[in-house]
């Protein structure tokens, strides 16, 4: 079964939804992605990248053949398509129907199932059919009871009403709250649990309160750090920001940050130095921060012809670029020479006061915001090599 978690829902790069987390690569903690309908990318930080899903899609992954591993899948409101990679498509459910995929018969695999808020049906596919819950209710299927089987629950926010069916009713938080219920003392059994995000506080049902996050945080409960206990968790859609109280902190997706793997359109780049758009393509680069140094790693490093020479003589085959985003538009700027089979240049160089053109002299790197990397032939201060060639641009997240 898989732990409700966070994952964000990218769309055009401005509505992200909270869906269900799950374990991909089945090593007992969950995993933070991102989907992207209009492209159907799946990024798992740390472990893969798939395109799967079309432009309203609504992801739904998890471990639907009882592996260990959650797989990426998607279910189609307009027509009730289910879809698993690598393993099953079918119609279950129709427009109006919310998935809430889980395991409700206990046997280890998590089971396609719907919610339909105008008349309260649960339909969880070749288990059951039931009725509980009203139009306007809120879904918070979950393991109450200890017995590891997931039940049918909602969260009513009109009165607070928590109600799992054939467990428990109990009253607890109201309309400006959201519902984050979760395992927070590793004892089995989810506790009601709201997130209040215009003041950024949580409740647990006779557990805990506490402030973490801020208005328009998203929020929900996963496993983190394989400890046994749903962690409290927060996604800044705004930043791509991630934060998992006293367990972690870091930047992924979001909508004003573009995926670590997107393309930059140069012929869109404003270039401060010499127009390289044109340019062959004829080398490889992986570029990252190497703590003291950064680095950029490219497969022509032996290979391409000196240029312009050093006052002391020694050669120079070409310059490491960096792009930066200002005001929506990529800009570009050499930062440094390179020195022929030369893959790493010292991290304080990547700063506005290496940069030729003086008008982001005062530039720095900021932490979690994503950068592009280049290398070239020699294209800074009008000097030039024998051949006009450059590599890939390779994104970087600064840590």
């Amino acid at each position: 079964m898989t732990k409700l978690g966070m994952v964000s829902v990218v769309v055009s790069f401005c509505m992200l939804t909270a869906v269900r987390g799950a374990d991909f690569d089945g090593d007992g903690t969950e995993d933070v992605f991102i989907f992207r309908p209009a492209t159907g990318l799946w990024a798992v930080r740390g472990v893969t990248r798939t395109y799967f899903g079309n432009d309203g899609d609504i992801p739904v992954p998890g471990d639907y053949d009882g592996s260990g591993f959650a797989r990426p899948a998607v279910f189609r409101p307009g027509s009730g398509l289910w879809t698993v990679s690598g393993l099953t498509r079918f119609y279950f459910g129709r427009s109006a129907d919310r998935p809430v995929p889980e395991d409700y018969s206990g046997d280890g695999k998590d089971d396609f199932a719907v919610f339909r808020p105008s008349g309260g049906l649960w339909a969880v596919r070749r288990v059951t059919r039931l009725y509980f819950g009203v139009e306007g209710d809120t879904p918070v299927a979950g393991v109450y009871d200890g017995t590891g089987i997931c039940r049918p629950a909602i969260f009513r926010s009109s009165t607070g009403l928590w109600a799992a069916r054939g467990v428990s009713r109990v009253y607890f938080g109201d309309e400006a709250d959201t519902p984050v219920p979760g395992d927070y003392d590793g004892i089995g059994i989810q506790r009601p649990a709201v997130f209040r995000s215009n003041v950024g506080r949580w409740a647990v049902w006779n557990l805990t309160r506490f402030y973490f996050g801020r208005d328009g945080d998203q929020a929900k409960s996963g496993d983190f750090n394989g400890d046994g206990k749903d962690d409290f968790k927060i996604y800044r859609a705004s930043n791509g920001f991630w934060a998992a109280r006293g367990v972690t902190r870091f930047y992924f997706g979001g909508a004003d940050q573009p995926d670590p793997e997107d393309p930059i359109d140069l012929s869109r780049v404003r270039w401060m130095d010499a127009d390289v758009s044109g340019w062959t393509e004829t080398a490889r680069l992986t570029a990252r921060h190497g703590g003291s140094y950064m680095i950029v790693d490219y497969d022509k490093a032996g290979v391409w012809p000196p240029g312009e020479f050093t006052a002391d003589g020694s050669p120079l085959v070409g310059n490491p670029w960096i792009f930066i985003k200002v005001n929506g538009a990529w800009v570009a700027q050499t930062w440094e020479w390179l020195r022929p089979n030369q893959t790493s240049k010292n991290i304080s160089s990547v700063s506005g006061d290496h940069f030729v053109s003086g008008e982001m002299r005062d530039w720095s790197p900021v932490s979690g915001e994503t950068y592009g990397f280049m290398v070239s032939t020699q294209a800074r201060r009008g000097y030039r090599s024998p051949v006009n060639e450059r590599s890939n641009v390779s994104m970087v997240v600064w840590p």
